[in-house]
């Protein structure tokens, strides 16, 4: 990652707390694949869904749209409405 004194760092107390709270904040949104986007509280993963993570930053209402709708599966953290 470029850290210069990474080895180093990776043994630090605050190091290893924050990494534990990263995993369990991505466990609690149910992430379960790398790299994962969270914008506006919906989940993307992928490096191929970058343009649509890009999307949806520059188009928040974009997802609720009646166009995008029909096309999100059901979940539960972006159930389809109806």
């Amino acid at each position: 990652m470029g850290l210069p004194d990474g080895a180093k760092m990776i043994e630090l107390e605050d190091v290893k707390a924050t990494l534990k709270a990263n995993v369990e904040w991505a466990v609690a949104l149910g992430v379960f694949g790398v790299p994962t986007f969270v914008v506006n509280g919906q989940l993307f993963w992928g490096k191929d869904t970058l343009p649509m993570v890009l999307y949806v930053a520059r188009s928040p209402n974009w997802l609720d749209g009646a166009e995008v709708q029909p096309a999100i599966c059901p979940g539960p953290h972006r159930p389809c409405k109806q």
